[in-house]
């Protein structure tokens, strides 16, 4: 009949076409009203076009339902990184003379002649690590790190290495002591028996609530992988400060606030590399420290690495709060 054969044929098509037989549970029948009887008797030809139209319309349907599958499938998911690579800035007026906190302000410090020499010689050792990957960049908007980020990626650029995208952004600037120019240094004589990492200065800010901002700037990050195909086997170059790249590790790596007070500020225009590593067996990616950049923090290996929430985990296991995850 036309219904068996209509229906027989399109399950056919289904089975050699779909591997994952998206329609095979729904009969033509349920899609499409068949003509009657007596339209039959009238028009017996249209019974042969009736079941090649229904046959025709299916398949359509059947592709605009794949595509869009495709299209939703692609847009979640994430594009990782080769690297990311988190730099300090170079050398500052402010390193030097700590007085240009009060007469210049800390977002107008610039680099010393010393601070530019180490963004070149850094981007000698950059530029062995990166290689032919592309380059996504990321850095504060203080003086001191646009100037360290516009040396490397020309530095980068001459060495025929792509800057595929150059970025800005406040919530990776310094931790803020008084909002306004630090004429006077505050008093931090409790700072270390209340919390360094909660401590906050009268009208400033506390590592907390640089780890606050860290984690949103993070967020945006996470839809940069998921937008930018590009980023995919990419290295993605953070520009900031010692304080704001340690937070940021804390963040990626779910430190406690112990952990994070025994890491070490980087040197100028220092950086540490988090590596994608592969997943033995099942579950996603995640981020590995490098050697030297554990030597450099001055932590443990324990605290290098962000494993998978995907990975099972049993309950009863003692060591579960000793893990790390990666949401």
């Amino acid at each position: 009949s036309c219904h068996s054969y209509t229906h027989g044929s399109l399950r056919n098509m289904l089975t050699l076409l779909d591997p994952y037989r998206l329609l095979s549970s729904i009969s033509v029948n349920q899609l499409f009203l068949l003509p009657s009887k007596s339209f039959e008797a009238l028009f017996p030809w249209a019974r042969n076009a009736f079941c090649t139209g229904t046959l025709l319309i299916s398949y359509m349907l059947w592709r605009r339902i794949l595509k869009l599958e495709k299209r939703i499938a692609h847009q979640k998911r994430y594009h990782k990184p080769d690297l990311i690579i988190l730099m300090r800035h170079g050398e500052s007026e402010a390193n030097v003379n700590p007085e240009k906190y009060a007469s210049v302000g800390d977002p107008n410090i610039q680099l010393t002649k010393e601070g530019v020499q180490q963004a070149v010689q850094a981007t000698g050792i950059l530029r062995k690590i990166i290689g032919k990957r592309p380059v996504f960049s990321f850095s504060s908007p203080y003086v001191r790190t646009r100037q360290t980020a516009s040396i490397v990626l020309s530095e980068l650029s001459k060495s025929n290495v792509k800057v595929l995208y150059n970025h800005e952004d406040p919530r990776i600037r310094e931790r803020e002591f008084s909002g306004s120019f630090q004429r006077n240094a505050p008093d931090r004589s409790d700072e270390d028996s209340y919390s360094r990492f909660f401590w906050r200065p009268p009208g400033g800010e506390s590592c907390a609530d640089v780890y606050d901002r860290i984690s949103l700037f993070i967020d945006s990050l996470w839809r940069v992988f998921q937008c930018q195909h590009d980023v995919e086997n990419g290295v993605v170059l953070i520009v900031s400060h010692g304080l704001a790249v340690r937070l940021f590790a804390m963040r990626w790596l779910h430190w406690s606030p112990e952990t994070f007070m025994l890491s070490k500020n980087l040197p100028n225009c220092g950086f540490i590399v988090l590596e994608k590593q592969r997943p033995m067996g099942h579950g996603s990616d995640y981020y590995k420290l490098s050697d030297d950049s554990v030597r450099l923090l001055g932590i443990s290996s324990v605290e290098s690495e962000s494993h998978p929430s995907t990975w099972p985990l049993p309950l009863h296991n003692d060591s579960v709060e000793s893990r790390t995850f990666c949401f």
